[in-house]
């Protein structure tokens, strides 16, 4: 599988509000990179990680910034694992967490 696709990088911030209580905040931001398969070696790593590996997308490492979910239409995905491939370019490896499976909106 290898198609090019939108997607939406969400970044979480966790800060303390003025009575001291935790509140999660996130913040949606689109951009483009390529869906590709994963390695069945890769299903060994994630399970070990406590992930349910899906896909990786390939996308410009200048358009990544640390994000740890990803949004493609609506289904959510977590970045368990990245890979820099050079100057330019990052792996982004998704998956689901087995078990407990808690989204940025419900935290």
């Amino acid at each position: 599988m290898r198609n090019v696709l939108e997607f939406t990088l969400i970044s979480e911030t966790v800060a303390k509000d003025a009575f001291g209580q935790t509140k999660s905040t996130t913040t949606p931001r689109s951009v483009y990179g390529v869906q590709e398969s994963i390695a069945s070696s890769e299903f060994f790593k994630a399970s070990q990680a406590g992930m349910r590996p899906t896909f990786r997308i390939t996308m410009p490492a200048m358009d990544y910034q640390g994000e740890q979910f990803i949004k493609i239409g609506t289904q959510e995905y977590t970045v368990y694992r990245t890979y820099y491939t050079g100057r330019d370019r990052v792996e982004l490896y998704l998956g689901e967490r087995v078990g407990n499976n808690v989204t940025p909106e419900e935290s």
